[in-house]
């Protein structure tokens, strides 16, 4: 190989060492998601990458940018996560000394969960609970909007971000054509979030706002511009994935939930 033409055998082992040390390293300071089945290889393997993938979108809820448009966020089962990095080779009197490599991206490549459960006490658990419950309709329904909201955060452009929050919150507040969508959402927001009159209209006006940020980039190809916009619609839309996983056992089904908001 190039590599051993470029380094006499010794040094090619030195190498090799440093470059399996770092590989270990990195496994280590991850978290492994154990999923145990009894099944044949290739269905072990299938399953397993699901499972994993869901909890760790699961997961991404904790992370930070999910309130940021302007960051992403690289969690995902390993080799998924599409990291940019590039590869440098140090070389010393014509001979490689050394390997090293170096991310590339718009956000954190990890981050520590338990900071995250500092600031959000309970919020881990309350998630786990609802992965491993999905007895009513209304859980099931909460749980796989999780996972359609949690896919922003694992991407780069801004109007497919506000896609995925609004196609979540929709299956929840808006599971059918009814009037127009974006009116429904950002009164249904409003109700589910607010506190009083004065903050649920300040909080429909913003809906409407954001919602029409989504729609100007899927009906009419538009970037994304008002960034101050679309700061608060992230925050808000965060805010009433919250809101519905703690309600995840006040409602048998989402129909209750929006016909207690009406």
């Amino acid at each position: 190989s190039w590599l051993g033409r470029l380094s006499p055998p010794e040094m090619d082992q030195q190498v090799k060492a440093q470059y399996n040390q770092r590989t270990r390293q990195k496994l280590q300071a991850s978290l492994a998601a154990c999923v145990k089945l009894t099944a044949d290889s290739a269905t072990a393997h299938r399953v397993a990458l699901e499972k994993a993938t869901e909890a760790t979108a699961l997961l991404r809820f904790l992370c930070v940018v999910n309130s940021s448009p302007y960051s992403r966020s690289y969690v995902a089962p390993s080799g998924l996560s599409a990291q940019r990095s590039w590869t440098g080779l140090r070389f010393k009197n014509d001979v490689i000394s050394s390997i090293s490599e170096k991310a590339v991206g718009k956000g954190p490549g990890a981050w520590h969960i338990s900071e995250a459960r500092k600031f959000m006490p309970g919020l881990l658990e309350s998630l786990s609970d609802l992965a491993s419950n999905r007895s009513t309709p209304f859980r099931k329904d909460v749980y796989d909007a999780f996972q359609l909201y949690s896919r922003n955060s694992i991407s780069d452009d801004l109007a497919d971000r506000l896609l995925y929050f609004t196609v979540a919150l929709e299956s929840i507040l808006v599971p059918r054509s009814e009037g127009s969508i974006q009116a429904l959402l950002a009164e249904r927001v409003a109700f589910l979030t607010g506190t009083d009159p004065k903050e649920r209209l300040e909080i429909a006006k913003l809906i409407k706002k954001g919602y029409a940020l989504r729609s100007k980039f899927v009906h009419a190809g538009r970037k994304v511009e008002d960034m101050e916009i679309a700061e608060n619609f992230f925050d808000r839309a965060w805010h009433t994935m919250a809101v519905l996983l703690n309600l995840r056992d006040a409602y048998p089904t989402k129909e209750a939930l929006i016909e207690s908001l009406e």
